[in-house]
């Protein structure tokens, strides 16, 4: 409990208001006990970077980052760091959780465990999941009104992919589709 104030704390202190989970969410897309999960297995590879800087924080910027896909400009505004700053800890702190994904769930790590027996997954052979990337919106009306996803409200496109459960490898990757394409309608297309 007292790990996750840390976090709490941070987030009251960094955006001055006050913390709800509600927002804490909306914010980075995680609690913040998985924030402190998260830095506690990458907090090595902060301690030998010769820079000096709060590794929470960076944690933070990431996982913002990661959540909404912001402008240099923005993020460094919403961190009230410069736009140099922003870059150098977003990207650091990426390159350590690759670091640490690569070694904690790699390929050889990442299917080793039996799936449950009580699992819907233990006669699934492949996963279908689609994602949105967000784009520049476009100064011709039709265009911009095509790219406009109302879930997400920003312009993206889509794409569809289906994982292999057994290694968890990328075997098809269907799209570019425009951001008013419902996902499911995407799956029907390209079965028809």
């Amino acid at each position: 409990r007292t790990s996750s104030v840390v976090w709490q704390r941070l987030y009251e202190s960094v955006f001055n208001r006050m913390y709800s989970e509600e927002s804490f969410w909306g914010m980075f897309g995680t609690s913040p006990l998985v924030c402190k999960l998260l830095h506690d297995s990458i907090i090595g590879g902060f301690e030998q970077l010769k820079e000096v800087f709060d590794s929470r924080l960076a944690i933070l910027m990431t996982l913002f980052f990661l959540k909404h896909y912001p402008t240099e400009v923005v993020g460094a505004h919403t961190f009230r760091v410069s736009r140099p700053t922003w870059r150098e800890r977003l990207w650091k702190t990426i390159e350590l959780l690759c670091t640490h994904m690569k070694f904690a769930y790699g390929p050889e790590a990442r299917m080793d465990q039996q799936i449950r027996p009580d699992s819907p997954f233990q006669t699934a052979k492949c996963v279908v999941d689609g994602t949105e990337c967000p784009v520049a919106r476009s100064v011709d009306d039709e265009t911009q009104w095509n790219f406009y996803s109302g879930k997400k409200k920003r312009h993206v496109i889509k794409y569809e992919l289906i994982t292999r459960v057994t290694d968890g490898q990328i075997i098809w990757v269907n799209g570019p589709f425009p951001g008013w394409i419902w996902k499911h309608l995407l799956l029907l297309l390209y079965i028809l």
